[in-house]
């Protein structure tokens, strides 16, 4: 999977992130460095020297072929590291507040920033933007097909690019419908299943799906929480919450893996393809 590495960040308020990206059969530190000598590793010396840039070194896993160790295709490779890239609002912060961002830029970028960055683009170019939502421009306002969402969540899973990092960034950007797709595909679970598991009103089924899927407990409580304040906030009291902890804590994965087959057995309709 691919990884992103804060490796150094220079005095004051960022301005620019740089971003170090190795090549086939390399590594996200030793590409950069001497040898073995840890103290060459040069990227970091950029954020030491240059002040308001942050440096990031991204790694993935690199060989040129399955024969040497594990390799993805190109294609899928691209697209799964520009979704850890996406998913990382640190990265975008400094190309957001550019004063000299172009609009159609910014317009194309409201699809893919959180709530708070996608308000400052709007704030930023609210004439522009706004021309843009009324006329159906394709930001994230405008909203996106059944048929893309599933698109996309199928593509990001042949790219192993689906995580559950990622599905906490669509519910954070307030990407319901999106999210609902996405979750289907990553339990590997009919539509049908995924929407009886997420509107239960005890979150204990969501429970069993992501225990199932080996998440810990801290990821499925916020999780759930997002969830419930992206439906309906009224329904998530301090009580729901810790009965579906409870349960989550005491299920064993094996137990949830049953549970959840038995679920999609029920609702075998649209089943995800495995």
């Amino acid at each position: 999977m691919t990884q992103i590495s804060n490796v150094g960040k220079g005095s004051g308020e960022t301005h620019t992130n740089v971003v170090f990206l190795h090549g086939l059969g390399g590594h996200p530190r030793t590409t950069w460095q001497c040898g073995l000598d840890e103290q060459s590793f040069w990227p970091s010396w950029l954020a030491e020297d240059l002040p308001g840039v942050s440096v990031y070194s991204i790694g993935y896993e690199a060989s040129v072929s399955r024969w040497r160790g594990r390799a993805m295709h190109l294609a899928y490779l691209a697209t799964n590291v520009l979704a850890r890239i996406l998913a990382e609002p640190e990265l975008q912060k400094p190309l957001v507040g550019r004063s000299d961002l172009p609009t159609d830029l910014a317009t194309k970028m409201q699809e893919f920033v959180p709530e708070d960055l996608r308000q400052q683009l709007v704030d930023q170019h609210h004439a522009a933007l706004a021309r843009d939502s009324k006329s159906g421009g394709g930001t994230a306002a405008s909203g996106h097909s059944p048929e893309w969402a599933l698109s996309l969540a199928l593509e990001m899973r042949a790219a192993g690019a689906l995580t559950i990092e990622f599905l906490l960034k669509t519910l954070r950007d307030g990407k319901v419908g999106h999210f609902d797709e996405l979750f289907a595909r990553y339990s590997r679970i009919s539509s049908a299943a995924a929407h009886q598991i997420l509107n239960s009103p005890t979150g204990e089924a969501l429970a069993v799906a992501l225990k199932a899927q080996g998440v810990d407990k801290s990821t499925f409580a916020t999780l759930l929480l997002l969830s419930r304040k992206a439906r309906d906030p009224a329904s998530m009291s301090s009580s729901t919450l810790t009965r579906a902890t409870e349960t989550f804590e005491k299920l064993k994965v094996e137990e949830a893996k049953k549970r959840l087959a038995a679920l999609q057995a029920a609702y075998p309709e649209d089943p995800a393809p495995t």
